[in-house]
């Protein structure tokens, strides 16, 4: 798709699309564009501990070809840009890192952008499209090309000028054909009309259930080793994101609280466990994690793909901040509510028979 200027100034009077067309000239990024970029972000998120603000962070990103930027050069800077970024370990690629300058805001630049990030880079057979919008806007922007389904959110890690604030997560349907995926064994999740009707359907996922690996826990945060723990962190907002388990296998639930323990520092802990570990995930809700979304075909293993389940726990003293999407919040956590309350009866019943307990 060609970069069209008078699509991407069409809100602009007369005079100033035509200024600005003189000005606009958009391009891919390269690793000399990071300080641009990173200056960008700084402008538009104000004090923030978004990963963008940090010019290596870009530079690293673009230098390892798993970040495709698209950007406007404008005014001798960068007026807006945004990035589509691959996962390896998931095989996934997400939509993301979107800033536009104020002087350019309302102007349909993110979408354009966005379009430019796709076509350049076109998607992988069995590859997972997701994003984490921040507001209703950069939502908008995604639906013109992806039908995007809202999977729940992140449970407010980050912060902007130190309150926290919720980032959804959606997910797009497979962007070729149907890939390899199977729901998990876990009645509560099998019986959900809202997994059903308003994630798989959409999504184009059939609730036929399959045998999952023996992983519980997922992600790519593992930097650090703590215990039977791979993890990340973020020590400017104090958050802990569990990527990986090493332990014994059965012995999750006792080593998780042990970690637990050791990160007693955290205010937020965050971890991606594949669906059909009901047992794990039970144990979580009664230390008080609470189930945040559902992620559909989101673990790649042995060529399948396998639901996951995001709880986090926090303590904050102030819930995060929503831009924009608190309906669409309030309808997400009371249908993962309601699954959590399913998932503890039927761990409950399971006890009575622990030799069928599922961890």
């Amino acid at each position: 798709m060609n970069f069209e200027y008078n699509v991407i100034f069409c809100n602009a009077d007369d005079a100033e699309a035509a200024q600005r067309r003189d000005q606009a000239r958009p391009r891919a990024a390269t690793v000399a564009d990071a300080a641009g970029l990173a200056r960008l972000f700084q402008l538009t998120y104000g004090d923030t501990s978004h990963p963008c603000q940090q010019e290596s962070f870009i530079r690293d990103g673009i230098a390892s070809g798993l970040q495709h930027w698209q950007l406007l050069e404008w005014d001798g800077g960068v007026g807006a840009c945004a990035c589509l970024a691959l996962y390896p370990w998931n095989r996934s690629r997400e939509m993301c890192f979107g800033a536009v300058h104020p002087a350019l805001q309302q102007m349909g630049i993110v979408s354009a952008l966005c379009r430019r990030c796709l076509d350049s880079l076109p998607p992988q057979p069995e590859e997972l499209g997701f994003c984490t919008p921040r507001q209703p806007a950069a939502l908008r922007a995604m639906r013109k090309f992806l039908n995007t389904v809202l999977l729940g959110h992140d449970g407010g890690p980050n912060t902007v000028d130190g309150i926290r604030e919720h980032h959804l997560l959606g997910m797009h349907p497979p962007f070729a054909q149907p890939f390899p995926h199977a729901a998990p064994e876990a009645p509560a999740i099998l019986a959900s009309a809202f997994v059903r009707e308003r994630l798989y359907a959409p999504l184009g996922l059939s609730m036929r259930s399959g045998a999952y690996p023996a992983t519980c826990f997922t992600g790519s945060e593992r930097g650090e080793r703590d215990g039977a723990f791979l993890f990340g962190r973020d020590d400017a907002v104090q958050a802990v994101f569990i990527g990986g388990y090493l332990g014994e296998p059965g012995a999750e639930a006792a080593e998780l609280e042990r970690f637990l323990a050791s990160r007693d520092d955290a205010r937020y802990v965050c971890a991606r466990v594949l669906a059909d570990k009901t047992g794990l995930i039970a144990h979580m809700l009664r230390l008080g994690f609470e189930i945040t979304a559902y992620l559909p075909a989101w673990h790649w293993e042995n060529g399948l793909r396998c639901d996951c389940l995001l709880l986090a726990w926090n303590d904050f003293d102030v819930r995060p901040r929503i831009h924009g999407f608190a309906d669409e919040v309030e309808e997400l956590d009371r249908a993962w509510a309601e699954l959590a309350a399913a998932l503890l009866r039927d761990e409950t019943a399971r006890a009575l028979s622990p030799a069928d307990a599922n961890i």
